[in-house]
């Protein structure tokens, strides 16, 4: 179950060696993931299922340190949802019923939906918005061209963005 702080036994306290210290090492496999920008690299550590299935990525701020608590959690597998049953698998629709609805943001392919509650971002494809999507007077998007059928193709928690 994922809460705002927690997915499963981890929790927004852990580091990446206390991850990689609890799972065996079968089923964690280290990565090097990337962001938006061609220099933007990161480790990320995916965790496996025993059937070696992805079930989610942890990822810490700064590369090379897994003493650093966890940043990032991309969630990989529809098996793992929130406390209200939200997943991979989950609308526009779903996600609004469930929960407030904080912020959307468009990306370069994408809108993504910030729900702070959960400490969440859902990310849905632009091809699945209706024409008009973009509001050019409010520069602000239009939720009534999202449909509520529209699919999430990705979610991630964000644990420890803000610098302490």
């Amino acid at each position: 179950t994922i809460t705002a702080n927690s997915i499963g036994v981890f929790n927004n306290q852990n580091t990446i060696a206390e991850v990689l210290h609890t799972l065996p090492n079968v089923q964690i496999e280290k990565k090097a993931g990337k962001g938006e920008f061609a220099e933007d690299v990161y480790d990320d550590y995916e965790i496996l299922n025993h059937n070696s299935k992805s079930l989610f990525t942890v990822t810490p701020k700064k590369t090379g340190d897994v003493h650093q608590k966890i940043n990032r959690v991309l969630i990989n597998s529809p098996f793992i949802k929130t406390e209200k049953g939200i997943n991979t698998n989950s609308t526009y629709g779903a996600i609004k019923k469930a929960y407030t609805i904080n912020k959307i943001e468009p990306t370069r392919e994408h809108i993504v939906l910030i729900v702070d509650e959960i400490n969440a971002s859902f990310s849905i494809s632009k091809s699945q918005l209706k024409n008009g999507w973009w509001n050019e007077k409010t520069k602000k998007i239009d939720e009534s061209k999202i449909p509520l059928d529209a699919k999430v193709d990705g979610f991630i928690l964000w644990w420890n963005e803000k610098s302490k």
